[in-house]
């Protein structure tokens, strides 16, 4: 785990470059934003799932509603394994994914196809239950992430229970100048011991401060709290931002990098590069990783939210925002 960067990437982590506009708002029923165009259809492949399909659906007013997660190695694709769920409230969402998993083990599934060749798929479905896997809520100013993974050792027979089990917490917290541009991002990193029903953790808090030159963002400063002194920070490290005609192009640091050239990102964090190819809206159109996750990105017309749901502030601010 690199502490310095906080960027503990999910299996799923294609999503979580995912973007959206601060200026995205609510005006007369509809979901507005600047851009006129939203995800609609992900087929990939990553280590968590394998091959999968994402189908998004939205609101009238635009927000996402739920999207479902398809298995593509069935004959008609409309196998359902998982679900994002979304709840919207006047002071808060929240989103999360839920793997749909089956309540009896290998084994089993086994003796059944022996005892039932023709009909034990059928049962296979009526087997089924959903575990959550990821979760983000944003509440009172503060950007909260959880993440799950299936649990080492799940029993057998009777006594097989799938469930996933903590592996990492994250609080974010955005201060912006009166501009609205952002000025600080404080982090509270949570990662959890290793074990069963695992409930402790080693926290790290860390700041990101943004420096500008006029509108443009041209410096960030990493530190970490004094433990000589509650009031004071240490620096641990420095980025470098740079822009061209107000875009953001590129992203610099012995932690981090991004990269814009044409229709191509490249996004370096310790041990993954991901490369993103953009349409003429600028949009990530597909994405290949360095540990073999793939993904082809197909979108509709309309304005969306889904990664205001999805990606934390920092996120945005360091250039992982492709997909929207």
């Amino acid at each position: 785990m690199n502490k310095l960067g906080l960027f503990l990437v999910p299996l799923f982590s294609i999503l979580i470059f995912c973007g959206c506009n601060n200026d995205d708002d609510v005006q007369d029923g509809n979901y507005v934003t600047e851009n006129k165009m939203r995800v609609k259809r992900m087929e990939g492949e990553n280590a968590h799932w394998g091959k999968y399909i994402l189908e998004f659906n939205y609101r009238a007013d635009g927000r996402l509603e739920n999207a479902i997660r398809l298995n593509p190695n069935v004959a008609d694709q409309r196998d359902t394994v998982g679900i994002f769920q979304v709840e919207y409230d006047n002071d808060f969402h929240e989103f999360k994914i839920y793997d749909i998993v089956l309540r009896i083990d290998a084994d089993s599934v086994n003796k059944l196809q022996q005892l039932y060749p023709t009909t034990y798929q059928d049962t296979l479905l009526k087997r089924r239950t959903s575990v959550l896997y990821y979760s983000t809520k944003l509440e009172n100013g503060q950007f909260m992430t959880r993440i799950y993974r299936p649990k080492r050792s799940n029993g057998s027979g009777e006594e097989y229970n799938p469930s996933y089990v903590n592996v990492f917490g994250q609080t974010q917290m955005l201060e912006e100048t009166k501009e609205g541009l952002p000025l600080v991002v404080r982090c509270y990193d949570d990662v959890y011991k290793s074990g069963g029903e695992n409930d402790e953790y080693n926290r790290t808090v860390m700041k990101y401060e943004f420096m500008y030159e006029g509108n443009e963002m041209n410096m960030g400063i990493l530190s970490q709290p004094n433990s000589y002194s509650e009031s004071s920070w240490i620096k641990l490290k420095e980025m470098n931002f740079s822009n061209y005609s107000g875009v953001l192009v590129g992203v610099d640091s012995d932690f981090y990098k991004m990269r814009r050239s044409g229709d191509k990102v490249v996004v370096a964090e310790p041990g993954k590069n991901i490369t993103y190819t953009l349409n003429e809206a600028g949009m990530a159109v597909k994405l290949e990783t360095t540990d073999g996750e793939t993904a082809v990105i197909s979108y509709e017309s309309g304005g969306g939210n889904f990664s205001e749901l999805y990606a934390p502030p920092l996120d945005h601010v360091l250039g992982k925002v492709w997909i929207k």
